[in-house]
């Protein structure tokens, strides 16, 4: 019969919590190199994803983009939209809220050209 406990009328059962040693924990570690951007209104973290298995980093950056004044973040990692940024492709520019915002987007970008992150 399972330890009970009677409390207030109601029965319950005694729980005894397991215990986890240090050694029977597994982690499963990704590990990243990143470069951060600040702008007036945005903080633009670029990262690349190591791939242990062929020991070099995921083709394609992605980039976290937080908005400073109310504290949103939106993902953004497609590279093809990111290059018709660059090369000026009106229907890209939808997701800018300023002019101010597209430029530094854009200036972010060149750099990570610049550094083969990309294209």
């Amino acid at each position: 019969m399972k330890d009970k406990i009677e409390i207030n009328g109601e029965w319950y059962v005694k729980v005894v919590p397991t215990i986890i040693e240090e050694e029977e924990i597994e982690l499963d570690v990704t590990e990243s190199k990143s470069r951060i951007y600040e702008a007036p209104n945005h903080t633009y973290e670029a990262y690349l994803v190591w791939n242990e298995n062929i020991k070099e980093y995921y083709p394609g950056v992605s980039i976290t983009v937080t908005d400073k004044r109310t504290n949103e973040k939106d993902e953004w990692d497609n590279p093809l939209w990111m290059e018709n940024v660059v090369k000026g492709v009106e229907k890209c520019f939808n997701e800018f809220k300023s002019k101010a915002d597209k430029v530094y987007f854009i200036k972010v970008l060149k750099d990570l050209q610049k550094v083969k992150w990309l294209k």
